[in-house]
């Protein structure tokens, strides 16, 4: 039995955003479309909608990869301010010290003066440090108070390293926690997608000679095996001047995909510039394809046979003058 723990995988291809916009959008088809999915799986139930609805609110509850960045860096940066605070505190007792013990160099040493500069910017050193200095300064209390480094200081300085020690444990502990929060995004984000294309595959069966409703159904492009028409949308890749060569072509998100002879039937394409259609019937189209601020584009002359012919159309668009 291996001691390394198995690692959790998505199980989709799209960004975890886009996942979740589309299983929202399932979860509202198959609310309309509750009665006939339920016909065909009793499974399906409001309560059922109910436990979908509440993991995709669990799924976003969890803290994404740049949530969690951005809170690391924030205990960072509150790890630096009170390194900062802590370098302070010490500093300014060096004025009471020496007035305290002028000239004593073994003394001053006592208080970390030899040993400061190597804790300075290390933060578990200077968590030690702090201790050290603390634990110096209450040994000559009474040696401090005469030059007015009084009991209210001294005390301050084991409040400071205490919060700057807490404030590293703290940091230490999320960076730690890290690979546990990612697998538990992953788990309940795989939960959600595992509804989603449950009901998909439902979706599809149910309607299959409904060939409007069977395109709510499908699995984003990269995900769907059943498309018998599907491409991608892109835009620029020209070559800008003579000598010069041509970029890469740019994906173009929410182009609408529409087919000309079947008004009730269209899509979007999604932010990899992807598209795509199931079952249609057998014909021949024309597919058009718009967007504001680019020229429309008309490809006549697509023949649809059946999904064992499936058609790849990919296309670029132009942008308006």
């Amino acid at each position: 039995m291996s001691l390394i723990p198995e690692l959790e995988t998505r199980e989709y291809k799209d960004p975890d955003p886009n996942m979740l916009e589309f299983s929202k959008d399932i979860h509202s088809f198959a609310t309309e479309d509750i009665a006939d999915l339920a016909v065909f799986d009793p499974d399906f139930t409001i309560v059922f909608l109910a436990a979908y609805n509440t993991a995709i609110e669990d799924a976003e509850a969890v803290p994404n990869d740049e949530q969690v960045e951005n809170v690391i860096t924030q205990m960072t940066n509150d790890v630096e301010t009170q390194m900062g605070v802590c370098r302070k505190k010490f500093q300014d007792a060096k004025y009471f010290i020496e007035r305290a013990f002028p000239k004593d160099k073994a003394t001053w040493n006592e208080f970390g003066y030899d040993r400061y500069e190597k804790a300075r910017q290390n933060q578990p050193k200077l968590i030690e440090f702090m201790r050290d200095f603390y634990a110096t300064a209450v040994k000559y209390t009474t040696e401090l108070g005469t030059v007015n480094y009084t009991a209210i200081l001294i005390s301050d300085i084991k409040t400071q390293g205490d919060l700057l020690d807490t404030l590293n444990r703290n940091q230490n502990a999320y960076v730690s926690n890290r690979p546990q929060i990612t697998k538990e995004r992953i788990v309940k984000h795989n939960a959600v997608w595992n509804i989603a294309t449950r009901l998909c595959t439902a979706g599809k069966t149910v309607y299959q000679d409904n060939y409007s409703k069977y395109q709510r159904y499908l699995l984003p492009p990269g995900d769907e095996t059943s498309y018998i028409l599907s491409g991608k949308v892109t835009t620029g890749g020209v070559a800008p001047g003579p000598g010069i060569p041509a970029g890469t072509p740019d994906p173009l998100e929410n182009v609408s995909v529409t087919i000309t002879e079947l008004p009730d039937i269209s899509t979007q394409t999604k932010s990899s510039g992807k598209y795509g259609f199931g079952i249609l019937p057998a014909g021949t189209y024309i597919v058009q394809f718009t967007k504001a601020g680019y020229m429309p584009l008309s490809m006549p002359d697509i023949i649809i046979t059946d999904s064992a012919h499936p058609i790849t159309l990919d296309v670029s668009l132009v942008a308006m003058p």
